[in-house]
């Protein structure tokens, strides 16, 4: 499932708050390695064994640089427990070049995970990894005109824009702060907000699109890949 968080630049958030963060959500649900990517520069450090705190001190010297930050722990759910599997991930391709993290659960990756792994058996992927790639080459309007996805939280952040898709799962937002986390620890403040569905700007918290969603858009395998198929002979 994972648990993920994303800090607007001139957040101003001490250490110890971070680091009491960042253990929170690794024990809620993670542990199967965490990263930290730091905009607009795309710096990605990330690991099985990285340490939550070790993220920590690395957010913090980026705020203090006035930069972005994503901070993500995983929990697997398809693929292997292992360094390139960590998010977040760094994709560049003809359409979209920029970083992408992901909580929770995307079903239609398991189809294309199988359909991947059929064409190419000795690659390494998960379904978060390979939407990442499909991102990379078709682009943002394009994912989002078809409605490809359709559950999980999704940061999609790039030179230009910091973005999520609030599709399905938990997502918390600290108005006071502009900080925003899969969840909250229970001292870390009051002003703490669920999201709703829809997409929105990570920097101004702007809805981009408020539309409820299903938590299952396509409720099997079959249909998963057909309607797949669809978006990729498009």
């Amino acid at each position: 499932m994972c648990r993920l968080a994303y800090f607007p630049p001139g957040c101003v958030v001490t250490r110890k708050e971070l680091k009491h963060l960042f253990s929170f959500l690794e024990k809620r649900m993670g542990g199967d390695g965490n990263g930290v990517a730091t905009l607009p520069n795309f710096e990605i450090v990330k690991g099985v064994k990285l340490s939550a705190y070790f993220c920590a001190d690395m957010t913090y010297r980026a705020l203090q640089e006035n930069q972005a930050v994503v901070f993500h722990t995983r929990l697997r759910s398809s693929g292997p427990v292992c360094d390139s599997l960590c998010h977040p991930f760094y994709t560049e391709g003809k359409k979209w070049k920029g970083i992408i993290a992901h909580n929770g659960h995307w079903f239609g990756g398991d189809a294309l995970v199988k359909l991947h792994a059929l064409k190419r058996p000795k690659d390494v992927v998960s379904d978060s990894s390979l939407l990442a790639t499909i991102v990379s080459q078709y682009g943002l309007e394009k994912i989002n005109k078809v409605d490809l996805v359709s559950s999980g939280i999704w940061l999609v952040c790039d030179e230009k824009t910091h973005t999520v898709w609030c599709k399905s799962g938990d997502l918390e937002y600290d108005i006071m702060r502009g900080v925003w986390s899969s969840e909250f620890p229970f001292k870390w403040g009051r002003w703490t907000y669920p999201v709703e569905f829809g997409n929105y700007d990570l920097q101004t918290a702007t809805p981009l699109e408020r539309k409820k969603t299903k938590w299952d858009f396509h409720e099997t395998y079959e249909e998963e890949t057909k309607h797949l198929s669809k978006v990729a002979s498009e």
